[in-house]
Formats: C-alpha cells, sequence, structure tokens
C-alpha cells in the first residue's frame, strides 16, 4: 500500500504496511486486566509488566507488586504516560482500578 500526500507543493509518498489480527475474546465476569490480552500498551519508561512493577527497561525485569508494604498477586506494572488499551466486546459495565491492581466487571 502506498499513501501520496501533497505537501507544500510537492508530493511524497509513503509506503505502508497494512496487517490484521484477530480480536480476543472479550472478557467474562470479573477478569484481573494482567490475565486479559491488550490490544496495545505504550509505556513511559520500558515495557508494561503484567503481575509486577515496572522497573527498568527490559521485559520482565520487574519486583512483585507492592503499594504500602502490601504486596499484590495481580496489577499491570507501567511508568507515567502509559496507555493500556483492551478489547472488552462493549459488555463490560465497571473497570476497577487502584495504584496497584485494575479488574474489568462483565
Amino acid at each position: 500500500m502506498a499513501v501520496t500526500m501533497p505537501d507544500n507543493g510537492a508530493v511524497h509518498v509513503f509506503a505502508a504496511t497494512v496487517t490484521s489480527a484477530a480480536l480476543p475474546p472479550a472478557p467474562r465476569g470479573e477478569v484481573w486486566a494482567s490475565d486479559h490480552p491488550w490490544l496495545s500498551a505504550t509505556n513511559g519508561w520500558g515495557p508494561v509488566e503484567k503481575d509486577r512493577s515496572n522497573n527498568d527497561s527490559a521485559a520482565g525485569d520487574g519486583n512483585p507488586i507492592s503499594l504500602g508494604g502490601t504486596v499484590h498477586a495481580k496489577g499491570l506494572g507501567a511508568h507515567a504516560t502509559s496507555v493500556v488499551s483492551y478489547y472488552t466486546g462493549g459488555g463490560c459495565s465497571a473497570l476497577t482500578a487502584d495504584w496497584a491492581s485494575a479488574r474489568f466487571t462483565c
């Protein structure tokens, strides 16, 4: 696929690849966000971690998630300026989250 865009009287051609992937199944019942596959995730520092804290720039380098001395088995480890997108199929009524964990109610 090629996209042609005019730019101040000049024409530029940009190449792009289009891919498609099947959506994951929508969550049912109460589901931990870390147990459901995300569509995309960006993070301000390193990758978003599932059930681990965000530590350094490598995947899997986080520690157990801890908040106020309480260790949490489930959750997402992310840094400022992070965005995690999920497919919920329109069936969820709530996303419950605190600084340590998140879960869907569907």
